[in-house]
């Protein structure tokens, strides 16, 4: 095990260095948003290569290490094994996950500050997968979702009532403090994990960053165009 985990670190080293020096960033001028979020980017040819020769865990959204898309080989379809509740014996449970890919909890948000076996608050797998909710939702009521697409469970609260095509319905909204800066809202601290590769190792507000979850790799996301954000 000591060995593996050495060989990954020293493998992810040679390629964020070798990307490095050949100036390769995700970030271009010219690329469209239909290339960046389905098609795919062009990575530099060696990439690939050197993922398989370093024997790396690259990132879904980097595929066979020759194209870059956010959403690689999504198709609006489950990309891991859910177990969820069907509700028969208590209807608030309805679509709520008990497990993902076979684990109750996530792995990749553990505070090591928080006492071994206690619940880690960023690892808590909770929610339903966002397309079903249980039944009688009321302005109180926090409605909990796991995106596995960004490694975590989200939240959304209130904002206002709103009349949609005839129907009364209620406007819910993610809200800032899921998404504030650790000093200002402490539960948030458990995802604020060191990126390494001399990225810089502060959080900001309004970021969420998935380094943990991605193989290392320097991902992050935000509201459209960085609405709000630090």
């Amino acid at each position: 095990m000591l060995y593996q985990h050495l060989y990954t670190s020293f493998a992810n080293f040679i390629l964020n260095n070798y990307f490095i020096s050949q100036n390769e960033t995700i970030i271009r001028r010219g690329v469209t948003v239909r290339d960046i979020s389905f098609n795919g980017v062009e990575l530099i040819p060696m990439y690939g290569v050197l993922g398989d020769f370093t024997n790396a865990e690259l990132p879904s959204e980097f595929g066979d290490g020759t194209l870059f898309a956010y959403f690689n080989g999504r198709n609006a379809t489950p990309s891991e094994e859910f177990v969820v509740k069907r509700g028969t014996q208590r209807q608030e449970d309805l679509g709520r996950i008990v497990s993902f890919n076979n684990q109750r909890q996530l792995p990749w948000w553990t505070n090591p500050s928080i006492t071994p076996g206690t619940t880690q608050y960023c690892n808590e797998i909770n929610g339903t997968d966002g397309t079903i909710f249980p039944p009688y939702v009321r302005k109180d009521t926090t409605i909990r979702i796991f995106a596995d697409i960004i490694c975590r469970s989200i939240y959304m609260t209130f904002q206002k009532e709103h009349f949609l095509k005839g129907i009364d319905a209620y406007h819910f909204e993610v809200p800032w403090e899921m998404i504030e800066h650790p000093d200002v809202n402490e539960d948030n601290r458990c995802f604020c994990t060191d990126p390494g590769y001399n990225l810089a190792k502060n959080c900001l507000r309004g970021i969420i960053r998935l380094f943990a979850c991605k193989g290392g790799a320097p991902i992050t996301i935000s509201r459209p165009h960085l609405i709000g954000a630090s």
